[in-house]
């Protein structure tokens, strides 16, 4: 139980000063993202989309590729369909694992690759290829590249634009205290789910510009959950059954605890509850519809609730109601 409570979400920290990331259609038609809008050709600038994020904290997080491995490093660099994956991590890793995380983030870029291809989200979605960079941590995190808050709570990941993600292998598989270890059989499966979480959250950045993704937190957790369920449709370590079931058990505990007015605490119930408002979405409207939303959020200032009102027409309490359906309460 301990494990389900650990979701992991995305705190969209970046450095203390401004960092600018762009994205771009190359020639080939192929969505990329940058971190300048210097490394885009010149033919191609007046088309991309920059935004320039800003950071109130202090405390700086350590890109992937910078920050410390003790004892004996392992790195892999993974081809595919998303971009070249660079992984790194320790040889104490695979002993908390059970064996290297790499078959778990071949499985998660297989399935998020075919999701977006399977599932009709938009071309230019179908078509992203970024440089990801992803790292596995032991619970002694270095105090000097990770800022506090990452160290001292429970979540098992997280992710910063364009395509960097962070695993604490312990958190993943017993959760923060180290007292609920799972059974060796389930940890390629929850390492999966993991990762595919903090693949959504590179889709949803990708979507919307950084202003719009960093704005709700709620709508983040919930995209990000959402697409994880979908894509386990795809996946050779996880059951589509056992995540739905997951999922929805969770969100109808959300709402028997919070009938009318959803507060989001940042826990599994919450995820899982704030997914239920993007699936009532696409089961009347398909992802199509979704997308729509989604560019109401990224073309002005309003949230997911209101966008969702401008485009479907819905009342709170008709998308509550909906809501509640597709988490089957």
């Amino acid at each position: 139980m301990l494990l389900i409570v650990l979701l992991s979400f995305s705190l969209l920290l970046q450095r203390a000063h401004a960092e600018e990331w762009c994205i771009y259609e190359n020639a080939q038609g192929v969505v990329r993202k940058v971190q300048s809008l210097r490394q885009i050709p010149q033919n191609l600038r007046g088309s991309a989309r920059c935004s320039i994020s800003l950071s109130a904290n202090e405390e700086v997080l350590a890109k992937p590729q910078e920050i410390k491995i003790s004892g004996s490093e392992r790195k892999e660099r993974m081809l595919t369909s998303l971009g070249p994956i660079n992984l790194r991590w320790s040889r104490d890793i695979e002993k908390i694992l059970g064996r290297s995380p790499f078959r778990a983030m071949a499985d998660a870029s297989r399935m998020v690759s075919k999701t977006l291809k399977q599932e009709s989200f938009p071309q230019e979605y179908r078509n992203v290829s970024v440089e990801w960079e992803v790292i596995f941590l032991d619970e002694e995190l270095p105090e000097d590249q990770i800022p506090l808050h990452f160290i001292s709570n429970c979540h098992p990941a997280w992710m910063t634009p364009p395509a960097n993600i962070y695993v604490v292998a312990q958190r993943v598989v017993a959760g923060c205290l180290g007292s609920g270890r799972i059974p060796q059989e389930d940890i390629e499966r929850e390492m999966t789910t993991v990762l595919a979480h903090e693949m959504g959250h590179v889709l949803e950045s990708t979507i919307l510009s950084a202003k719009g993704f960093q704005r709700e937190r709620w709508r983040a957790e919930g995209f990000a959950t959402f697409f994880e369920r979908l894509a386990a449709r795809y996946s050779r370590f996880v059951s589509t059954d056992f995540i739905e079931q997951r999922h929805s058990a969770l969100a109808r505990k959300s709402f028997q605890a919070m009938p009318d007015n959803f507060i989001f605490r940042g826990r599994a119930e919450d995820y899982a509850r704030a997914s239920m408002y993007l699936q009532a979405i696409v089961n009347d409207r398909s992802i199509k519809g979704l997308m729509a939303v989604y560019r109401r959020i990224d073309s002005g200032k309003q949230g997911l609730r209101e966008a969702i009102y401008k485009e479907t027409g819905w009342s709170e309490k008709m998308l509550e109601e909906k809501a509640r359906k597709a988490a089957g309460f």
